[in-house]
């Protein structure tokens, strides 16, 4: 965020649930880490591979292994594929995902009070010299599938009738326009509700968004004659961007307040009344007209 906090391991409240590619459920969920099934209990202090930290002497799972890369800073493309941590036959690992998987992802997150952007990107995650980066081959980019549907995202409490605009959202990529980049640039209005004008106030946030997709590639190529070669090379090449989903928000300046006033049986009288009366002296006042056009045609 804004503040300068980065947060790359936000799986203590996520939980990940591998789905086939017909959005089957596969085995139980589990929280959101790049491989969660220990390591077997014959080897006490399994090695970090170079990676070892007074903090982290031991990698007894993949993603202990990562960590430990990339608190370092370390590539960690060639060891998630050679480290019996992420490559062997037990399940839940990273030999076990087969191509054309997703995953599902639920639970909350604690961010700070400021802009900043929560996301679901390609790569690994790590904090260089003060950076955040993810460390992914390019080459490999334009198999990660980005399409995602929202079923919900709220910031804070809900209250009824409160807007979420983006749930339900679907977005697709297709072999025509490959992977990208989607971007939602969320505004927050800080938002105060009463159910009633003497009840306890409940401090949320409402939001509204715009959104925006970068394709990895300007246009695909095609086999028709190319007669600008500088134009035709720029349009296809790859873009520099991080394939992914991110939710880019920030703070209105504004607050908004809500109460909800109830009407009362006496007002909803005081209304029948006015209706009755109304129409009761509209009704006398044609009366008196057909009386008074009768009376002026008999003259």
């Amino acid at each position: 965020d804004v503040a300068g906090d980065y947060h790359p391991y936000m799986e203590q409240h996520v939980i990940k649930q591998r789905l086939d590619k017909f959005g089957n459920r596969i085995r139980t969920p589990t929280q959101a880490t790049a491989n969660k099934a220990p390591m077997p209990k014959k080897e006490k202090c399994p090695s970090c591979f170079g990676a070892e930290s007074p903090t982290q002497p031991c990698c007894h799972t993949c993603d202990d292994l990562l960590r430990a890369y990339g608190e370092r800073g370390w590539a960690s493309d060639s060891i998630k594929n050679e480290a019996p941590q992420c490559v062997d036959s037990r399940p839940g690992s990273l030999r076990d995902v087969k191509k054309g998987e997703g995953c599902r992802l639920a639970g909350w997150l604690e961010v700070n009070k400021v802009a900043g952007n929560v996301h679901v990107a390609m790569g690994e995650s790590a904090v260089q010299n003060g950076r955040f980066i993810h460390q992914f081959d390019p080459s490999h980019a334009h198999a990660f599938n980005v399409s995602h549907v929202i079923h919900e995202l709220r910031f804070g409490d809900r209250y009824e009738g409160m807007a979420a605009p983006l749930e339900g959202a679907r977005r697709y990529v297709t072999q025509e326009t490959g992977t990208g980049l989607f971007q939602y640039f969320i505004k927050l209005v800080p938002t105060i509700y009463k159910k009633h004008p003497s009840a306890t106030p409940l401090s949320t946030v409402r939001y509204s968004y715009t959104q925006r997709f970068r394709p990895l590639k300007i246009r695909a190529p095609s086999d028709e004659p190319v007669e600008d070669h500088h134009h035709h090379a720029k349009a296809t090449s790859p873009t520099a961007m991080l394939p992914g989903v991110f939710f880019v928000y920030d703070f209105s300046a504004f607050m908004v307040e809500v109460t909800v006033h109830h009407k009362t049986v006496s007002h909803l009288l005081v209304r029948v009344c006015a209706i009755v009366g109304g129409v009761s002296t509209t009704v006398g006042f044609l009366d008196w007209l057909v009386r008074y056009l009768k009376q002026s045609m008999i003259i």
